[in-house]
């Protein structure tokens, strides 16, 4: 925000050089980015936070400096003469959607005489970094510099049938604007418009058929609110971004419609010498506004550290344009006024205390008691994940949760709701948000590769969204993706690793599936108690084909929330083993179709209590054991909590286990 030193001067007395001033703002918690002669005047430029549109104006710096200094803030007085012909006589307006402009506000101006400005004015308007262009339009710049309220003046003769239409554009409508851009719009775009066409782009900026030029006499001042998000959209949509468009994005004061047009009104009567027709034609569908806190003045010693009396903080509120509705036993009720939205609990009054009160008289001595808090169970399991991946040679990644529709409506291994897409998009590659992890992760894979990076072995704990219809809301599921670049056994051993160390070892199986994304021939599905855990294999040669990768990698997706779920952090002391455990290696040949798990289930079943484990680890196919079969090797450890084990009784448990894998898999020895 541009200033003029000598224009603050005429709303507040103070005795400031521009130095204090600056040095007085930065206090008062106004960033200053510097200032510079302007002629005999000085500009002074400041950083206003998207919080605090109230001083994306002249008055609303001069009442911060009012605050400051104890004046009194000078709001210009409005001498308007009207004729007795009303305003509605001449034009009309209708809104047709509401929600997009809660209020438009037109005034009629007849018999003026457009020519250059007063030097006054002009000087007011360069110092600021405006351009003089006549003195209609510069009165509207003015007063938008003045109150922060957008105005723009209509050429009243150029509009067809004196209407005002404030509706949606249709898509493929094309607008000469006043900067001779020729902008397409949309029907996202908000336009103001007469009987027959698009004359502005609300908010941002007027059309060129219908600007105000040497030749007009008449003028339709409009003075109105526009939905915040509305006016953003349009300007990002058309890439203009103007004066008008930066305050109505971060919301200008819903009560100074009125006040401004009124301004603008008297001022081009006086300047211009035009005469004002009777009232405004005003279409208002907004609530008055009418918000109150409520503050506990002990409540200021707690939070700030420093008692701050009674007396005081009415005296700064005040001063600052809250009105004080009643102040009886520590409990201080104040109106707050239309242009500070920012403030709407207790702990927004307290901050403005502190400003006003002045950082530097706050003692930075606290009484505050400092407590450890605990980390949540669900942190602690994320984090050690996070350690454990690491640990195995994996690099974490964060990859953007928004993707293309076309990639958000594949299928995916969670809900299969609707995908979640955005309503405004900025980027086509960015229009939904993602329903998978681990199509990201091998756009990372790609990426790398392009870049030289051959071996990419990443993961990622981030959310997916779906959109379930009978839910107002969307649904958010955290996950775990990983991609390794070895084989599938590393893969799985990567998943086994992080299972055990998160208390779930044992209660996990393998299952083979189908799913999309993983080679159908080398997929599993991980299992987790009877629920489904995610799924892992080899990345479908498909999908190498069409990211065009040089390998072929593995991945695997989890249900991070079901782990949190499951996870028990808590570790438990095991004595040491006091007798020698046995071993015995077994290789059964069993049919094509016979799966480890059942293999294993039944051997864990039959061997009873002095079974400690039992682990695979090989498996053949080949020649020697003929079609159709298999050879799956395991080893089998023995142990007794009480006594030594006997050979005797080892080989007998091992023949049961024979026996019965024999008995449900017509299993056989290899010899």
């Amino acid at each position: 925000m541009k200033l003029s030193y000598r224009w603050l001067k005429e709303y507040c007395d103070f005795d400031l050089s521009v130095k204090d001033l600056c040095e007085r703002f930065t206090v008062a918690g106004l960033e200053v980015e510097g200032y510079s002669d302007v002629g005999d005047d000085v500009m002074i430029e400041i950083e206003v936070t998207a919080d605090r549109p109230d001083q994306l104006s002249h008055l609303g710096v001069a009442r911060e400096i009012a605050a400051m200094v104890g004046s009194e803030l000078r709001v210009p007085e409005i001498q308007l003469t009207e004729s007795d012909k009303p305003a509605s006589d001449f034009a009309s307006i209708d809104i047709l959607d509401p929600a997009l402009c809660p209020r438009y506000t037109a005034r009629i101006i007849t018999d003026v005489k457009v020519a250059p400005s007063p030097k006054w004015l002009q000087d007011h308007i360069e110092t600021v970094g405006l351009r003089s262009v006549n003195n209609v339009v510069d009165i509207t710049n003015f007063v938008l510099m003045e109150c922060g309220q957008p105005l723009h003046a209509f050429d009243y003769d150029k509009l067809n049938e004196n209407r005002i239409i404030v509706r949606l554009a249709s898509k493929g409508e094309k607008m000469m604007m006043i900067d001779q851009t020729d902008k397409e719009l949309n029907d996202d775009t908000l336009v103001i418009a007469d009987a027959k066409r698009p004359v502005a782009v609300a908010g941002v900026m007027g059309g060129l058929d219908s600007e105000v030029s040497d030749s007009a006499t008449t003028i339709l001042l409009e003075s109105a609110y526009f939905e915040p998000k509305c006016v953003r959209r349009g300007s990002r949509l058309l890439a203009l971004h103007t004066d008008a468009s930066y305050r109505f994005e971060r919301g200008v004061d819903p009560e100074i419609v009125e006040w401004a047009s009124r301004r603008c009104a008297a001022m081009i009567a006086e300047i211009a010498g035009g005469t004002v027709a009777a009232g405004m034609i005003d279409v208002n569908h907004m609530e008055p506004w009418n918000r109150q806190v409520s503050l506990r003045v002990p409540r200021i010693k707690r939070v700030l550290g420093t008692e701050v009396p009674a007396d005081n903080i009415k005296r700064m509120m005040s001063s600052i344009g809250f009105e004080i509705i009643s102040s009886a036993d520590g409990m201080i009720e104040m109106k707050v006024p239309s242009f500070r939205e920012d403030v709407a609990t207790e702990i927004d009054v307290i901050a403005e205390v502190a400003r006003l009160y002045g950082y530097d008289n706050i003692s930075d001595q606290s009484n505050l008691t400092v407590q450890i808090g605990t980390v949540p169970e669900w942190e602690q399991v994320k984090n050690l994940a996070r350690s454990v991946v690491t640990s195995l040679g994996y690099t974490e990644v964060t990859c953007s949760s928004l993707v293309s529709v076309e990639q958000a409506s594949k299928p995916t291994y969670w809900a299969q709701d609707g995908i979640l897409a955005l309503s405004n998009p900025l980027n086509p590659n960015e229009a939904a948000m993602r329903r998978m992890l681990l199509p990201s992760l091998l756009e990372v894979k790609s990426l790398n590769q392009d870049k030289g990076t051959a071996r990419t072995e990443v993961f990622e704990i981030a959310n997916v969204y779906t959109r379930p219809e009978l839910k107002p809301l969307p649904d958010e599921k955290t996950c775990l993706a990983i991609i390794g670049e070895d084989t599938f056994y590393d893969l799985k051993g990567t998943v086994e690793i992080l299972l055990d160390r998160l208390g779930l070892a044992g209660k996990w199986e393998l299952e083979p599936a189908q799913v999309p994304l993983l080679d159908p021939n080398i997929c599993a599905k991980i299992t987790l108690e009877g629920e489904t855990l995610g799924y892992m294999g080899q990345i479908d040669k498909d999908e190498i084909a069409d990211r065009d990768l040089r390998s072929a990698p593995f991945g695997c997706e989890l249900d991070f929330d079901l782990i949190e779920k499951k996870a028990c952090l808590t570790r438990e002391f095991v004595e040491l083993p006091k007798f020698p455990a046995v071993d015995r290696d077994l290789a059964v040949v069993v049919d094509e179709a016979v799966v480890w798990l059942d293999i294993q289930s039944c051997v864990e079943k039959t061997a009873g209590e002095l079974l400690e484990s039992v682990s695979f680890f090989d498996l053949y196919r080949g020649k020697q054991i003929g079609p159709g079969k298999k050879s799956l090797a395991f080893s089998l450890r023995f142990r007794s909590t009480d006594r030594t084990l006997r050979n005797e009784e080892v080989d007998e448990v091992v023949e049961q286990v024979v026996a019965e894998l024999g008995t449900r898999f017509n299993a056989t020895l290899r010899k």
